[in-house]
């Protein structure tokens, strides 16, 4: 429905509509994201999901484009169009559409559920009613050239049509014949940026105005004062409105530029290796660095961490952690062991990642790899070391059940995995027995 046409100034600027190819995206999903999506799936001050998806130079355009119910992201770049049905982005097709000057326009025009894609020249708008069509199914004349337009259901019959803005009074039509506005309506300021959405789930679209972090939500299309105020956000966040969750109730998203991955390696200091360290282990403070980098942490938030490995290894750790950055995987704590006085109970018992080690095996006498810092332990605490009976640390063994999928959990092929897989080390949650679902070692033990 009309949740689905965003923005007022998503403004059209002319060519005809052609649908000239529709083809799988070819790594869509593996090139480095800038884009911040946070998305909101009720009237509160939280994102419900976070996701990194494209660039900041996208266009982001929200539609139900598979007729599920629920709203998700395209990105466009000139006349390219990368459609996904992913809540949270990645796999998508590509649509190759009109010219890159276009400025186009989403909207359920005919009622199926599905959104599809229209483009204005001037007062004309072609409208076609398929992400696989050719020529536009419709040719609408409405308005004037300069106004600004806008799509909703307005009528709650389940098909979307135009209004257009000039100043801060609407003039709605609920037909796509052009023509006289069936109604005209006045609300906000002239200045506002207005959003179009159903906020309460009774089928019909109304408006929404917003003044920089602050939204004024009218569930009727009448003047008069908000239904709901809120604060979301920040006042320079680029706003979308969907429907994210299914429940028929278009609630808001916000886009914003990452904070960039920043990593440098530095060489140990007293403080980094502590008790962790100490005469007879099998390298020496010389042959160690400090990886500081980058990662986000459980709720979202940026940090910045310290890992003590190998001199020879720390280039490629920062190289895996700029990839789990950009993935948006989330490492609960990474701090030196030495913070808990080399104690690795107490490390991993605070979910927390941590790299050299001078200690023996688990379970023996020898050194292990964490004793060369040639071994990384990532959120042990939900990848918890499992022998038998046997879980460690004590407080993860309600996840030795790997079918569960909880925040920094890692799983077989997944993000984690596949970044270190590409430096040449080895996930102990393969081995056969026992299974260290923490441990990443460049020598497989």
């Amino acid at each position: 429905m009309g949740r689905t046409a965003l923005r007022s100034t998503a403004l059209v600027a002319g060519a005809t509509a052609a649908l000239l190819a529709l083809a799988p995206l070819a790594g869509a999903a593996a090139a480095p994201s800038d884009s911040g999506f946070f998305l909101n799936d009720s009237w509160d001050a939280t994102a419900d999901r976070t996701f990194m998806y494209g660039r900041m130079t996208d266009e982001v355009l929200v539609g139900d484009w598979d007729g599920d119910g629920t709203d998700t992201v395209m990105l466009r770049r000139g006349n390219v169009f990368h459609v996904s049905n992913r809540p949270r982005g990645g796999d998508a097709d590509v649509i190759v559409y009109g010219r890159p000057g276009d400025v186009v326009l989403v909207g359920d025009w005919d009622g199926d559920g599905d959104d599809t894609l229209a483009v204005r020249r001037g007062k004309t708008y072609h409208v076609t009613n398929t992400l696989r069509g050719g020529d536009a199914d419709r040719v609408v004349t409405y308005g004037r050239t300069e106004d600004d337009v806008l799509v909703g259901d307005w009528d709650g019959n389940g098909t979307d049509t135009f209004a257009v803005r000039r100043g801060k009074t609407y003039h709605v039509t609920n037909t796509l014949r052009g023509g006289d506005a069936d109604r005209v309506v006045t609300y906000g300021r002239a200045e506002d940026e207005v959003l179009v959405g159903d906020w309460d789930g009774d089928g019909d679209d109304t408006l929404a105005v917003r003044r920089g972090a602050r939204y004024f939500v009218n569930n009727s299309l009448a003047s008069g004062p908000a239904d709901l105020t809120l604060f979301y956000g920040r006042a320079d966040d680029e706003v979308l409105v969907g429907d994210w969750n299914g429940d028929r109730r278009d609630t808001l998203g916000v886009r914003r530029p990452l904070p960039e991955y920043r990593s440098s390696v530095v060489a140990v200091t007293d403080a980094d290796i502590g008790t962790s360290w100490r005469p007879g282990c099998p390298v020496g403070p010389s042959s160690l660095r400090t990886v500081v980098a980058s990662h986000w942490d459980n709720g979202g938030n940026v940090r910045t961490g310290r890992l003590v490995v190998h001199a020879s290894l720390a280039d490629d750790v920062a190289d895996v952690l700029q990839d789990l950055y950009e993935a948006r995987f989330p490492i609960h704590r990474m701090v030196p062991v030495a913070e808990y006085g080399a104690d690795d109970d107490a490390s991993m018992a605070a979910n927390n990642t941590s790299a050299f080690n001078c200690r023996a095996i688990t379970g023996g006498s020898s050194f292990s790899e964490h004793s060369y810092g040639r071994a990384i332990d990532v959120n042990p605490l939900v990848n918890p070391y499992v022998s038998g009976s046997t879980v460690l640390p004590p407080g993860g063994a309600p996840y030795a059940d790997r079918s569960r999928d909880v925040p920094g959990m890692i799983h077989a092929g997944d993000e984690v995995v596949r970044a270190f897989a590409a430096r040449g080390w080895s996930w102990g949650g393969s081995w056969t027995r026992p299974k260290d679902y923490q441990h990443f070692s460049t020598t497989g033990h």
